[in-house]
C-alpha cells in the first residue's frame, strides 16, 4: 500500500512539473485579426461583415482606432471616452 501511495505522489509531481514547463500562451489584447482584415481597403463608417474565430458571422462598421481601421460589431457598445465616433 505504501508503494502505491508513493507512486501516486511521484506521478502527481511529474505531471505538475511538466505542466509548468509548457510555455504559456501570451494573451494578445486588442481587436481580433478578422476584424482588422474585414476593414482593409474600406473607409471609416463603411458596413462590413466578418466571421469570428468561433464561426459566428457578425455585421459590423469600420471604425478608426489610433492604430488602425477595425470592424466593430454593430451590437457592440464602445466604452465612453475610450474611442470616439467621428
Amino acid at each position: 500500500m505504501k508503494k502505491v501511495c508513493w507512486l501516486l505522489i511521484a506521478c502527481g509531481l511529474c505531471l505538475s512539473v511538466s505542466s509548468m514547463a509548457e510555455p504559456q500562451k501570451k494573451r494578445k489584447f486588442g481587436p481580433p485579426p478578422e476584424a482588422i482584415e474585414a476593414c482593409k481597403g474600406k473607409a471609416e463608417g463603411q458596413e462590413v461583415s466578418f466571421t469570428t474565430r468561433r464561426g459566428d458571422e457578425l455585421d459590423a462598421t469600420c471604425r478608426k482606432l489610433p492604430e488602425f481601421l477595425v470592424a466593430v460589431p454593430n451590437k457592440h457598445k464602445l466604452k465612453a471616452g475610450k474611442h470616439k465616433k467621428s
